[in-house]
């Protein structure tokens, strides 16, 4: 049986844990607290600007993922920002605001969230396997990772700031050298079910600088490039955004990309005999209603299937970790992963190509490992499969 979360929980503001967590990030940020290093121990897909991902057995190994194994994205060196940078809201809003970031966590009431975040990017090496993707920024199924994030939420920020008539979209700027940011529209900005959150904290600690520090937004569901780091503006608009990253990248077809299709992915695979473990995360589309109801394995390219355990951490907008322990059939010569959700979205046996090489929700399939290692997909599979 799956132990759910629900909303009740998943809005848990009140709970002691977390108002105990953002009440010494705001001590911490007034004190000139400096932010962590995590760049430790994940393996680097670009030096500069830095990117990595952790190696996939240990992304698996909980729920929530570690500080340090964390998939870190810069687009530019990281900006060395304080308790004093300031949040400023603009735009269509009748009160602007510029609110001390040391001061946000106290002004506004606070929750914690449990969101994975996901780079649109994610698995585009199999994209590659198919035609090779310009950007150089390969990665493998370790782009990903889920944490709970403590700040203030962003409806509550915008009510105080005061919405006029002609709002439609919600621009998120950041500090970084590259400018990077973009928008969401404003229905997924008001919402309380899977608030957005202008996030302090991450596990329950001060957000890293790779991740943010002091504040990033985070959007529940939505792909990675939505939840803006170092956030210094925040723009209430009539249209979306006009920054180069949201109009000439993470769009597929000429369209922005918002949320992501259900995905799973193999992180660990350990033989024991004629046996073989096997565990893994899936993610369900970006709904927040929306569920990993089965994860299946075949050890036969698909001609049959095995049903997954679910693990018993799950929540809205988050994955589910699965593992499966059976006997290895003799003939095997690979493993392969598909996932379903509650909406009704099955995982295709193969994604697609596009020039960004983005949201790759192919099948996951990799040889049959002779002992625990790094795992690397496969082709992605050419053929038809059946649920």
């Amino acid at each position: 049986m799956v132990a759910r979360i629900d909303r009740r929980q998943f809005l848990g503001g009140a709970a002691a844990g977390a108002v105990l967590a953002l009440a010494r990030t705001s001590a911490a940020l007034q004190a000139g607290w400096a932010p962590t290093d995590v760049h430790k121990t994940l393996q680097t897909r670009l030096a500069d600007p830095y990117c990595a991902e952790a190696p996939l057995p240990r992304l698996v190994g909980s729920w929530l993922t570690p500080l340090d194994a964390f998939f870190v994205l810069d687009r530019s060196a990281e900006p060395a920002l304080d308790a004093d940078h300031r949040i400023e809201v603009v735009g269509e809003v009748r009160r602007p605001l510029s609110i001390r970031v040391g001061d946000l966590l106290g002004g506004f009431p606070t929750v914690e969230v449990p969101a994975t975040i996901a780079c649109a990017g994610n698995r585009r090496r199999e994209h590659s396997a198919l035609r090779r993707v310009a950007d150089p920024l390969q990665w493998g199924a370790g782009a990903i990772g889920t944490a709970r994030w403590g700040g203030a939420r962003l409806v509550d920020v915008l009510e105080a700031a005061g919405l006029r008539g002609g709002a439609r979209h919600v621009w998120f700027e950041g500090a970084d050298r590259a400018g990077f940011g973009g928008s969401i529209p404003l229905e997924v900005a008001l919402r309380r079910d899977a608030p957005v959150v202008l996030a302090a904290t991450m596990n329950g600690a001060p957000l890293p600088r790779a991740h943010g520090f002091p504040v990033r937004a985070v959007v529940p569901g939505f792909v990675g490039a939505r939840s803006v780091k170092w956030l210094r503006r925040i723009v209430v608009s009539v249209r979306t955004s006009d920054n180069p990253h949201f109009t000439h990248a993470h769009r597929v077809g000429g369209a922005p990309i918002y949320t992501a299709p259900i995905n799973a992915a193999i992180g660990a695979a350990v033989r024991d005999g004629d046996a073989i473990d096997v565990a893994g995360y899936a993610m369900p589309t970006g709904h927040p209603d929306a569920r990993i109801e089965r994860v299946e394995v075949s050890f036969d390219r698909g001609a049959t299937w095995t049903v997954a355990d679910l693990g018993a951490e799950a929540a809205p907008c988050c994955w589910q970790l699965w593992t499966l322990r059976t006997r290895l059939p003799v003939a095997a010569r690979s493993i392969t992963a598909r996932a379903y959700d509650s909406s009704g979205a099955a995982q295709p046996p193969r994604a697609p190509w596009n020039p960004g090489g983005y949201l790759y929700d192919g099948w996951y399939e990799l040889p049959l490992p002779a002992r625990e290692r790094e795992l690397q997909p496969r082709a992605p599979i050419s053929r038809s499969g059946t649920r």
